[in-house]
């Protein structure tokens, strides 16, 4: 089953989320600095904050608002990646009207429902280039920080790559081990790695791009295998626990079961896709929202799948 496209021109789009009360996605235009809502029924693309920089995750808040991961910037026709191939593959994706970048602090910013920005971490602690964001059970907030973005002319990255967790007051702190994680007033360095993806899975537990594959992460920082060997870049999981993995530069999405065995790959639209992201949501939340950066920057959209999706906690101030 082929997906549909939803919108288009998002440019460099990722991080979608699904708010049920609004019945939209908020997808980030890592390009743009901006977060867009998307309409699926009436397939509407409108502007929804303006973040600066280069958004990258989103996660849900409860009033409707979204947490973003924001990396700090990335200057697209600046990148120069080490495998020609790929960066062929995206200079072709860079359009012809692609702004400026207006670099941002890197940190986590908190975008209310009415589109206004706040921040929640960053400047004030080292952040280098923060990629993906989820809500714990406990709520909690959990980010990757790549340590580096390809920023290339903007201020350097400092601090160190790893899986970041921010407190809110009243939430305990997690055991970890002290050669390892450092403490910046309520965010802990849960563990030292080189992280992308990060997703919440129906029994809470978290679930991370490191080290070369997908990794369960315990509560005392340790990384244990789940899935090998794939250039994961976002995830979600289903009402199952089958994780939806997109493998950008594979041009796929891996269908993996709560054993990390493969199930399916999802059929790609005709002419491919770059998958980034991903997130379910619609009716039941039977529909597979996927970010790409094929086509303008496309939202795809894969409806009536097997399993419905699984609802991440939402933030709650």
């Amino acid at each position: 089953m082929r997906p549909e496209t939803v919108v288009t021109g998002l440019r460099f789009g990722e991080g979608p989320t699904w708010r049920p009360d609004t019945a939209d996605v908020i997808c980030v235009s890592m390009s743009d600095g901006c977060l867009y809502r998307v309409d699926p029924e009436a397939k509407t693309l409108e502007v929804f904050a303006d973040t600066a920089g280069s958004p990258n995750g989103t996660a849900p808040c409860a009033d409707g608002g979204v947490l973003v991961a924001q990396n700090g910037g990335v200057a697209f026709r600046q990148v120069r990646l080490p495998l020609p191939a790929r960066q062929e593959r995206l200079e072709e994706m860079i359009p012809g009207d692609l702004p400026e970048l207006r670099y941002a602090a890197p940190g986590v910013q908190r975008v209310h429902p009415d589109g206004s920005v706040t921040r929640m971490l960053g400047p004030d602690i080292a952040l280098g280039a923060p990629n993906d964001i989820v809500v714990a059970p406990d709520n909690s907030v959990l980010f990757s920080d790549t340590g580096t973005s390809l920023r290339n002319g903007a201020p350097q990255p400092v601090g160190t790559a790893g899986i970041y967790r921010y407190r809110p007051p009243g939430t305990d702190a997690w055991p970890w081990s002290p050669a390892m994680a450092e403490t910046f007033g309520r965010a802990e360095l849960i563990v030292a790695t080189r992280p992308n993806g990060i997703a919440v899975s129906p029994e809470g537990r978290i679930l991370a791009v490191a080290e070369g594959g997908l990794r369960w992460l315990g509560s005392d920082g340790a990384l244990a295998p789940f899935y090998e060997d794939a250039a994961v870049d976002g995830l979600t999981f289903d009402a199952e626990g089958n994780v939806y993995a997109c493998i950008p530069w594979d041009s796929t999405i891996l269908v993996i079961d709560s054993d990390g065995s493969l199930i399916e790959e999802l059929e790609s639209p005709e002419g491919g896709m770059h998958p980034t992201n991903c997130c379910f949501g619609g009716e039941a939340l039977g529909t597979l929202f996927v970010t790409d950066w094929n086509g303008g920057g496309r939202v795809l959209a894969w409806r009536n799948l097997p399993a419905r999706g699984f609802a991440p906690p939402a933030y709650r101030d």
